[in-house]
């Protein structure tokens, strides 16, 4: 069956397509016909343009537009009204007195019709209709056919390659060498010099698309396999095989066989050209229908255009192709027989479609793990999976800040090739700052160590100096009535990531009158505290104080330098008696540029502003705070983001700035916290408390959304 399928197929090719054979390097057309004009311009490509994916692509604004092609055959008649508007022509003639613009024959006007004729409402499209500079490379005489010396061919490659073709179109070969008839010798003895420059091109990235002939054999033409014999030019190299409207393999198509690693299928229109085949320019005027793997291969060429204008700032050429390859699909094919592709095996499917039909939306999909850069120094830098991990932002960057990360358009790359993709800042960045705390669990507490400590008081004033805030905590307030460490914990609990830091710290606290336990007496207490944060980052869990901007990013732990910042904090204790107190206390750290731009970004100017106001009440074995208060959150202050906007040549990441206003006002909230001695008969845990906290959310108030049950041990 095959035998008579082929056979026929070669009288198919003589006569009807006007593909006459020859020896050595002679060539011919892939394609040829005639057939109607139709006016509709949609209607009359759709079926080729939705099969591969092409409508969606344009639906999605990717039209090729910057994209540069060469069309290698009988000339291009640029008069046409598909390339007479926004086309730039360039190219060569190799054929003896004709123009690479003076197309009598038609084939080539008719291929760059599918690729990139205009979207002018007449006619037809072609699948990258964006394309603007066209080049013409006319080897091919009014007759169709061609005899070039290989010197000559060398030429036609080279002229491409210092063009800067992105992908080169070739719906030409010979008729009557396939890929598995020739070896290494024959090519050092027919065509070496071509063949040096094809490796020269495909080393400057440059793509070429080749027809695999239209013999009906079961291997594409030499051309179309060259990778299999010469080296070097496989990552440059797409053949391509003919289906018809229904995805059948055409009568006339020669199959992928030995060259399917780099093999596609494409629609070339089926096997009665007047009728089904690929609607396109004629270079006389209007418009025709021909069939042939010469209208296959410009499908490709248009689809790599496509997919070179979607990822345009961080793929090669080559690796456009590498895509291409890889979103190709055997879903729907159907050999000439009539038996799907999914009855054949894999090797049936390989050798008969190659890596199977092309798909647009295959080709852009992410292939590898979605990888956000971390590292803001203009280069490769280091990645983060965006599925596997989020960038906590700060607890207190609630209500419009929130929404406006959430939406900004942040650029990742697919691990697989470097692929842009754009994310929402909701996919990278933890922005739903809504959460339930719950915990169970116990802390051994450290002993504190301070480098410098100096106190002063008197009956009225106490005064210290130290380098350790841990100092002015336990030294005046928090022994004195237990606040400001409640207080910290408030906006604690929410993130990952606790700074560990060699800190150069200033801090002088200031309270007066003495806390005496007298009753009705009042104390009023002033603190102004400047770090230098210095070394490393570490990550922790569970905890956070209230400079802490960033959590929960495990990439973080290189050594980097933190700016200076200076906090104010400010209050007064009222005693109404030994069981009793009435508290106040407002914090504000001022903020020139906290978070380094080493981690993408930064919050800039302005302050943070905290306050509570509460009541505590104790006796031997328990204490019952309650109040209201506000976390910490941003006053005219400013988020600026690095995003990542493309890549370079080199794998370079080109950064854009962003910067946010930030004012996010919060409400006071309500809050209990009861702390409760644990029943001991040994001294050693006569510390140990239980302790239940609940607060409800600053930012909705409509429930409870916190609540901590824990043990503190002290041995």
């Amino acid at each position: 069956m095959f035998i008579l399928k082929s056979l026929f197929g070669l009288f198919v090719f003589l006569f009807i397509l006007n593909c006459g054979g020859g020896a050595g390097p002679s060539a011919n057309l892939g394609g040829g016909g005639d057939g109607t004009d139709y006016t509709t311009e949609y209607n009359n490509t759709k079926t080729s343009l939705d099969m591969i994916g092409a409508t969606t692509a344009n639906d999605a604004g990717y039209t090729g537009v910057g994209v540069k092609v060469s069309v290698v055959d009988t000339g291009i008649e640029t008069s046409h009204v598909e390339f007479n508007s926004g086309k730039t022509f360039t190219g060569n003639s190799y054929v003896t007195g004709k123009s690479q613009y003076d197309d009598v024959h038609g084939h080539g006007s008719h291929v760059a019709g599918i690729i990139a004729a205009n979207r002018n409402g007449t006619g037809m499209r072609g699948v990258a209709y964006g394309v603007q500079h066209i080049m013409s490379q006319r080897i091919l005489n009014d007759s169709g056919a061609t005899s070039m010396a290989d010197s000559t061919h060398a030429n036609v490659v080279n002229a491409q390659r210092t063009s800067s073709v992105d992908f080169s179109n070739n719906s030409w070969g010979s008729g009557s060498i396939e890929i598995d008839e020739i070896n290494s010798t024959w090519v050092s003895n027919n065509i070496s010099s071509s063949a040096s420059a094809y490796q020269n091109a495909v080393a400057s990235d440059v793509v070429f698309v080749w027809a695999n002939g239209n013999n009906a054999r079961s291997q594409p033409s030499y051309q179309a396999g060259l990778p299999d014999v010469v080296n070097n030019i496989e990552a440059g190299w797409v053949a391509v095989m003919s289906i018809d409207n229904n995805k059948r393999e055409t009568f006339y198509t020669q199959r992928c066989g030995d060259a399917a690693a780099w093999c596609v299928a494409a629609p070339g229109g089926g096997d009665t050209s007047s009728t089904q085949g690929i609607y396109s320019v004629q270079s006389s005027g209007g418009y025709t229908r021909l069939s042939g793997t010469s209208m296959a291969a410009p499908q490709v060429t248009g689809m790599l255009a496509l997919i070179k204008d979607r990822f345009s700032s961080s793929l090669t050429n080559q690796q456009v192709r590498t895509r291409l390859l890889n979103g190709a699909t055997y879903t729907g094919l159907v050999d000439y027989y009539g038996v799907s592709a999914s009855n054949l095996s894999t090797a049936q499917k390989q050798a008969i479609f190659g890596k199977g039909l092309i798909n647009y939306g295959n080709s852009v999909a992410q292939i590898g793990s979605l990888n956000y850069p971390t590292s803001s120094n203009f280069f490769k830098g280091s990645n983060q999976n965006v599925d596997e991990s989020k960038i906590a932002l700060p607890n207190n960057l609630h209500s419009n800040i929130s929404d406006q990360i959430a939406d900004l358009d942040i650029m990742a790359f697919d691990s697989f090739d470097g692929a842009d993709f754009t994310v929402k800042g909701s996919k990278i960045f933890n922005t739903n700052n809504k959460k339930n705390v719950k915990s169970f669990g116990y802390s051994n507490e450290e002993n504190k160590k301070t480098k410098l400590s100096f106190n002063y008081f008197n009956n009225k004033i106490n005064y210290t100096l130290s380098d350790n805030i841990n100092v002015l905590q336990e030294k005046n307030w928090k022994t004195k009535n237990n606040f400001l460490s409640f207080f910290s914990n408030t906006d604690g609990s929410y993130s990952n990531l606790e700074h560990q830091l060699k800190n150069s710290s200033l801090s002088y606290f200031v309270q007066y009158p003495n806390y005496d336990n007298r009753n009705n007496s009042y104390s009023i207490g002033f603190n102004y505290d400047k770090e230098i944060y210095d070394e490393k980052l570490n990550i922790l869990l569970n905890y956070t104080d209230h400079r802490n901007l960033i959590s929960d990013y495990s990439i973080i732990k290189e050594n980097k330098t933190l700016s200076d910042s200076e906090i104010i904090d400010y209050g007064f204790i009222y005693k109404f008696n030994n069981n009793a107190d009435l508290f106040f206390r407002k914090n504000r750290e001022y903020l020139t540029s906290q978070i380094p731009s080493n981690y993408n970004f930064s919050i800039n100017s302005g302050h943070i502003d905290s306050e509570i106001i509460g009541i505590e009440l104790k006796n031997k074995y328990s204490l019952l705070n309650f109040g209201f208060y506000k976390p910490n959150h941003f006053k005219n202050s400013e988020l600026t983001f690095l995003t990542p906007s493309g890549r370079n040549a080199f794998g370079d990441i080109y950064w854009k700035e962003t910067t946010l206003d930030i004012d996010n006002e919060v409400y006071y909230s309500p809050y209990i916290s009861l702390k409760n001695k644990v029943p001991s008969v040994l001294p050693q845990f006569r510390n140990n408390f239980v302790s239940i906290n609940l607060r409800q959310s600053p930012y909705n108030n409509n429930f409870i959304d916190s609540g901590e049950l824990s043990f503190t041990l002290k041995f």
